[in-house]
């Protein structure tokens, strides 16, 4: 006796719809090599872009400092007593690169970057990282204490007041806990 299958399949004509479907739209995911940061190089029409709206050919904002690694980062981040910004990202995802080219390029991010310690998590190249975070979606933008508690995290597309606010709260947490307490005078 068959069992009953729970998932209906296509029939040969709707292989054929779905060969054709795909044959016109293309299923390409675009896997960039990561390279050294003496050898990075603008990458003009990545994913319909211009030269001037994707900065480097892995899909890092210019200006944030990168820790090439998560295990590296997280050393860092726990040597160094900062908080961890963690950006989840995929190569093949519309909003990770119009995330990378204009929100994270902005002055405003770059300057307050450099509270953390920022390292860029590529969805295809480390799944388990990202299971392990309970990332879904993408972009994910993932801040983490030293002593690796999840602090707050944002997903999908985010503006610029938002993530600017969002780092603002967090450091001022952050500088809240850090700093010794205040003796009473009596």
């Amino acid at each position: 006796m068959r069992k009953a299958s729970t998932c209906a399949r296509p029939s040969a004509g709707g292989w054929l719809s779905i060969a054709v479907v795909l044959a016109a739209t293309g299923c390409d995911v675009y896997d960039e090599p990561a390279r050294p940061a003496a050898d990075r190089e603008a990458v003009p029409g990545w994913n319909g872009l211009t030269e001037g709206q994707r900065p480097y050919a892995i899909g890092r904002p210019a200006g944030i400092e990168f820790v090439e690694g998560y295990p590296s980062a997280v050393a860092r981040a726990e040597l160094e007593r900062k908080p961890l910004l963690v950006l989840f990202r995929a190569s093949w995802c519309h909003w990770c690169v119009e995330m990378t080219a204009k929100v994270l390029s902005e002055q405003q991010i770059v300057q307050r970057s450099r509270r953390f310690i920022c390292v860029a998590v590529d969805a295809d190249r480390d799944p388990d990282i990202c299971r392990t975070h309970g990332v879904r979606g993408y972009p994910t933008i993932l801040v983490i204490s030293p002593d690796g508690r999840e602090i707050t995290r944002r997903t999908g597309k985010v503006a610029l007041k938002s993530l600017v606010a969002m780092l603002d709260d967090v450091h001022s947490a952050a500088a809240s806990l850090a700093a010794p307490a205040a003796k009473t005078v009596r």
